[in-house]
Parts: structure tokens; C-alpha cells; sequence
């Protein structure tokens, strides 16, 4: 069943990085939602977006710009406001650039999932974390240390620590980030 397809090809791309295999499974589960009597735009959507997930980790940055425009499409088609499916898909785009090497479109496509995440998320939500921690990385991946930079990452930082107990390993990446920023601007004792 679609379900059981959709497990699997998360497993296999998340735990196993075997992507031809993940996207066999997306793929067939992509097939069933677009074929299914009760076909499901905000399906065919998320797989879509899926599917352009597991080619970003195959490194196959066209096919997953390809997938994930698809994804968006969909759900600008699908809903009159702005909301977190959009967001999502306006921050794996940006990502996507940034993997290409295209600091602008990078930037342009992350700030807009922000400002969609600022609009219908809490000042608080993790989402919101995500998205300026994003925008710091890539800043900081076509040079732009600035300590502007290191507000942004100790702003997502903040907000995930409200979220999360001090020592969880999902704070991990935000100080990494953190401690590069300091190296970057030249403070590698604040870096340690």
C-alpha cells in the first residue's frame, strides 16, 4: 500500500542513502496517488517534494530543482494563502541553489520561505529557527561573515533552545553553525 511504499522510501534515503532505491518507492507511491480514484493534489504535491528531497541527496541538484518547482506549483495552485507546505518547498528551492552555487536565487528563495514562516508560524516555532538558520549557512557559504551572520544563527539558536531540553542532539547543528561563525570572524576561542 502507498503507506507502507512511503516508509520505505524514507528509510531507504534517510538510513540506508540508498536514493535509486528510495526513489523506486516514491516513485510507485507517486504512481498510486496520481492514478487513485480519489486523487489527491496535496499528494501528488508531497510526493513530488519527496521525490526532489532524495535526488538533493543524491546530489542531483537539477532533477531535485525539477521536483520540488512541481511540488510548489502544486501548492500554489492548491491554496489562496500562503502556508507551511509552500514555505517548505520556497526553503528546499533555496537550499537547492545554494548546492548549485547560485548565492542569489538561494537567498531570494529562503527569504521567502521566511517571510511566509514570519507570516503563520509562532515567534517560537522551530520552523521559523530553520529558516534563519538556512539563510546564515548560505550567507556564510558564498561569504558573507559579517556579524550580522552570527545574529542570525544565536536568533535560530534562541529559538531552538526553547524548544528543545539543553543537551538534545537537535541543537547540535546550531552550534556547529555557531562555532563556525566564530572561526569565520576570526574568534576561534568563542569557536571552541
Amino acid at each position: 500500500n502507498i503507506e507502507w511504499l512511503d516508509e520505505m522510501a524514507w528509510v531507504a534515503d534517510n538510513y540506508l542513502a540508498n536514493y535509486s532505491k528510495a526513489l523506486d518507492y516514491y516513485e510507485k507511491a507517486f504512481r498510486i496517488a496520481s492514478t487513485s480514484e480519489k486523487k489527491d493534489s496535496d499528494d501528488i504535491a508531497s510526493y513530488n517534494y519527496k521525490i526532489g528531497g532524495v535526488y538533493m541527496s543524491a546530489l542531483k541538484y537539477d532533477m531535485a530543482l525539477k521536483y520540488v518547482q512541481e511540488a510548489l506549483k502544486i501548492n500554489l495552485e492548491l491554496y489562496d494563502e500562503e502556508d507551511a507546505d509552500e514555505a517548505k518547498c520556497y526553503d528546499r528551492i533555496g537550499l537547492i541553489y545554494d548546492k548549485k552555487g547560485n548565492w542569489e536565487e538561494a537567498i531570494k528563495n529562503l527569504n521567502k520561505a521566511f517571510e511566509i514562516r514570519l507570516e503563520i508560524c509562532d515567534s517560537d516555532d522551530m520552523d521559523l529557527a530553520k529558516s534563519i538558520n538556512n539563510i546564515a549557512v548560505v550567507c556564510s557559504n558564498f561569504g558573507e561573515t559579517d556579524s550580522t551572520y552570527l545574529d542570525l544563527l544565536t536568533t535560530a539558536i534562541n529559538i531552538a533552545l526553547e524548544n528543545y531540553d539543553d543537551d538534545d542532539i537537535n541543537l547540535a547543528p546550531y552550534y556547529n553553525n555557531i562555532a563556525f561563525a566564530y572561526s569565520d570572524l576570526g574568534k576561534n576561542d568563542l569557536a571552541l
